[in-house]
């Protein structure tokens, strides 16, 4: 899958550059929007507690958490390889 094909990749790019690696608690829940094409993803904050973003919508695929920096192409087979 081409980058240039997802929308809101750069976004999501964007926002992982804040990210320090797997001692950090903050990371990023990546969703994937089928029909729309699109990606996004939720700040996440772990500190010691079960905590999770839950989506219910038939058309949003949960494509798994990110604790580094990623860039376009990392999250382009990151939503591949969850379709």
């Amino acid at each position: 899958m081409k980058t240039t094909e997802i929308k809101g990749i750069k976004q999501v790019t964007g926002m992982s550059k804040s990210l320090k690696g797997y001692d950090d608690p903050m990371y990023l829940s990546v969703f994937y929007n089928v029909p729309d094409n699109r990606i996004f993803a939720v700040y996440m904050v772990s500190i010691g507690y079960n905590a999770w973003v839950e989506c219910d919508h038939k058309n949003i695929l949960f494509c798994g958490n990110i604790y580094e920096p990623a860039t376009q192409e990392e999250l382009a087979n990151i939503v591949f390889f969850a379709r």
